[in-house]
């Protein structure tokens, strides 16, 4: 029995990168896909490794996104913090899960930090509220910032090449796996050492490969359905609104990442789609758009409640862990 309550969260993490492989990573190649600068599965095979790069490199040099998810599940009790990553994993997934059948994109990301922020309120841990807000600027603010920056590129840039896309979706996927791949990375670290093991297998690099592995099926799987909302619904994509956004999406995602702040590259794709468009005066689909931008407000309070509801559930089976 005691190696089922070591395993099933390990199990849990890794569902919860395959599926954000298939709803959030995605993201980094919909518009080189939508510009058909490549092809779905070349774009896939070029993102997990681009994944397995940003997510090794920021996590060694730079691992503010750990940081910001160990403080978040830091209670006193190690069994009581067991619970709470097991009720943020599970919701996740099935926050993800439900986004994907909707054909829209989400943030596994502030799913997983807003699930556990929940999940913790059942042991009453303080300062809930001012991190809830927290995560809400950060969610507000680059999203912003992710629309004036493609908004002004897009406004300065007219044609682009083939080859400058295939870079620049490089460089986002890159980005993708330095956010989002330090959140499931901190994830499986603190499985580590709740077990109390010195396994090289959770080390930093064999996490990289062990994430970007399951992020890149779950992109060949599943990852189809955002490509077509992302790349093709919201606005239309040709070469030059596609530089502009993905070029917005990276140094707003390289920034956010630097500076350790917890944000969804999910809603910054959307919103750095929508100000390409917008430069060059295409028309967006304000019910892709709307529904997108739903789903990314309703995260928090989902996924918050939910991660209680579920941990709360679960608090009879601490004494047997």
């Amino acid at each position: 029995m005691e190696n089922f309550y070591l395993a099933l969260p390990i199990m849990l993490a890794l569902g919860v990168v395959f599926v954000n492989g298939f709803t959030d990573a995605p993201n980094a190649i919909a518009t080189a896909v939508a510009a058909k600068a490549l092809s779905l599965r070349n774009a896939c095979l070029l993102c997990g490794i681009f994944n397995l790069l940003g997510c090794f490199f920021f996590s060694l040099f730079s691992g503010q996104v750990i940081d910001t998810i160990f403080s978040i599940i830091n209670l006193e009790n190690t069994k009581s913090t067991y619970l709470c990553v097991i009720s943020g994993l599970f919701t996740t997934i099935l926050f993800g899960i439900i986004a994907w059948l909707l054909k829209m994109p989400s943030s596994e990301s502030h799913a997983l930090i807003c699930s556990l922020l929940g999940a913790t309120l059942v042991f009453g841990k303080g300062s809930i509220v001012k991190e809830a807000l927290y995560i809400i600027i950060c969610m507000i603010a680059s999203c912003l910032l992710s629309f004036l920056i493609a908004f002004f590129i897009g406004r300065r840039n007219k044609n682009e090449k083939r080859s400058n896309l295939i870079l620049t979706m490089c460089l986002l996927s890159a980005m993708h796996g330095a956010q989002d791949g330090q959140k499931f990375i901190a994830s499986l670290m603190f499985l580590g050492s709740f077990m109390h093991t010195q396994s090289p297998v959770f080390e930093k690099l064999p996490l990289s490969i062990l994430v970007s592995v399951f992020m890149l099926l779950g992109s060949l799987l599943g990852g189809k359905r955002i490509i077509e909302t992302i790349g093709e619904k919201t606005s239309k994509i040709n070469y030059s609104s596609a530089f502009s956004s993905d070029l917005s999406s990276i140094l707003t995602i390289c920034a956010c990442s630097l500076f350790g702040l917890p944000v969804s590259t999910g809603n910054i794709r959307i919103f750095s789609i929508i100000g390409a468009g917008v430069s060059i005066k295409q028309p967006i689909n304000k019910k892709t758009a709307g529904l997108a931008l739903l789903i990314s407000v309703l995260t928090l309070p989902f996924c918050f409640f939910i991660g209680y509801i579920i941990c709360y559930m679960l608090q009879p089976i601490q004494a047997m862990i």
